[in-house]
């Protein structure tokens, strides 16, 4: 295994998801403190229904972040209904303080009979990050914290949307649409990064888009500027490549061994991306991390067991995307596709890509899986079509990863925009069942050969039968 395969980061959190707590473990103490409240205190404010398909009333959040940073004081106006299944991120219950009820009919453990009714509590950001000193919950990073918002705001863990809004007082930044001063989503289970604190905010215009740099107070060698040049260069052929692309906060914090980037979605876009304090810009250039993050946030989230084929698409498009704009050599990136193609072959025991999640099956078998669909449907249309047609037919119907997606939909969205049922035939082929790529045939057509111990030599035969194919990559 090669030290970039060992360093492929996840996309968000691991295939299996974590269980998350409620916070039944804190309640004891409280209940009678919740009853008593709940029917001596002001009543809680009125708000409109939520303006989505089901106009759900949603989730109201207030957060005031302190000025030393270490906590933030959240008031929550919940809708009616029960909400037994309410917490926070997995472990951080224990971070919720000083909960108590402020208004509306509310019994244990949280059953709002009322239109709607209030909470106020305290999250332990400092604490939190103490502990845990990851951005998955909460990170300290010089200046601040990165932290996703579902690490602190108590929300249904039912599985379901819940439409919110969420207004934040003090220095704050994240990945979320805006209206009237106010964030806003669907759900909060996995929601995008966010940047509290003293963060440096860079603006960078990609097409109708923007990406934002929040970077954290750390002297890189780069500096801001040359940090936004290398990154909105490296975003912008991401952005061309699916035409239609989502505004996005890229929170960039100083690498260490324990930190990897991770892009998160779920009602907006984000990523998390480590750089060495040292990065050279050539070193940052090459780096193939960003450009693989970036090409997720055009995608939208599968879920399990479907992450083979968000990360073989991150996988195969990124290399691709890098030649198109300079960054990577034609050389370099079929050198890394030969000699990495193994990985991605079924091994004995293993089923089809849906069912066996190992690491060389996830990435480059479904690098393979694209390779293979790709180099089809150019011969199939003559060259005049191509999978990029698929992922701008994807993005151009807003499917991004701000936003959740049955894989058949993707399958038959992608088969349409192409005339084919190319996606269709090789799930059935290469997910369903354990059925082998044939690479060193399609190698051979497209004429490409890696020889050397380490693939020191590449040539290519333009005589081959699929040359054209390769030359219009």
């Amino acid at each position: 295994m090669s030290a970039r395969a060992r360093a492929r980061p996840s996309r968000t959190l691991p295939l299996d998801m974590p269980r998350r707590r409620s916070l039944s473990a804190i309640l004891p103490g409280l209940l009678g403190l919740l009853g008593l409240l709940a029917s001596g205190f002001m009543c809680s404010p009125s708000y409109a229904p939520w303006p989505g398909k089901n106009a759900q009333t949603p989730f109201h959040y207030d957060v005031v972040l302190s000025s030393d940073l270490r906590f933030l004081d959240v008031d929550l106006v919940l809708p009616r209904g029960p909400w037994d299944s309410l917490g926070v991120e997995d472990d951080a219950d224990k971070y919720v303080v000083d909960l108590a009820a402020l208004g509306g009919e509310l019994t244990p453990p949280y059953h709002c009979t009322s239109e709607t009714c209030a909470l106020h509590y305290r999250f332990a950001l400092a604490d939190a990050a103490k502990s845990f000193a990851s951005a998955d919950v909460a990170l300290a990073v010089e200046g601040g914290y990165v932290s996703p918002p579902s690490a602190w705001l108590l929300h249904p863990r039912d599985g379901l949307e819940h439409p919110y809004t969420l207004r934040v007082r003090g220095k704050f930044a994240i990945g979320l649409p805006q209206k009237e001063g106010a964030y806003f989503g669907n759900a909060l289970e996995l929601v995008p990064f966010a940047a509290l604190g003293d963060f440096r905010m860079h603006p960078i215009a990609l097409g109708d888009a923007t990406m934002t740099l929040a970077i954290s107070q750390t002297d890189f060698s780069l500096g801001d500027d040359g940090l936004s040049k290398i990154l909105g260069d490296a975003a912008r052929p991401v952005a061309e490549l699916f035409g239609s692309y989502p505004s996005m906060l890229v929170v960039v914090v100083p690498k260490n061994e324990s930190l990897e980037a991770k892009t998160l979605g779920g009602g907006g876009a984000s990523i998390f991306l480590p750089i060495a304090k040292d990065a050279s810009g050539t070193k940052l250039r090459s780096a193939w991390v960003p450009t693989h993050e970036m090409v997720h946030v055009g995608f939208p989230n599968l879920g399990f067991p479907h992450q083979w084929f968000e990360e073989g698409m991150a996988t195969y498009l990124e290399p691709l995307i890098r030649v198109r704009a300079g960054s990577l050599s034609a050389d370099d990136r079929f050198r890394e596709l030969v000699t990495s193609a193994p990985q991605g072959q079924p091994q004995a025991g293993d089923e089809g890509l849906e069912s066996t999640h190992t690491w060389g099956r996830t990435y480059w078998g479904g690098a393979l899986f694209f390779l293979s669909a790709d180099v089809e449907i150019r011969v199939r249309t003559q060259g005049k079509k191509s999978i990029v047609d698929v992922f701008r037919a994807i993005a151009h119907q807003h499917g991004s990863v701000a936003v959740q997606w049955d894989l058949a939909r993707v399958l038959d969205v992608g088969d349409e925009a192409t005339g084919l049922r190319v996606l269709h035939e090789h799930f059935d082929r290469y997910a369903k069942s354990p059925g082998k790529f044939e690479v060193d045939a399609l190698f051979r057509k497209l004429g490409v050969s890696v020889k050397g111990e380490k693939g020191e030599t590449v040539t290519y035969d333009d005589g081959a039968e699929l040359a054209w194919v390769r030359k219009q990559w």
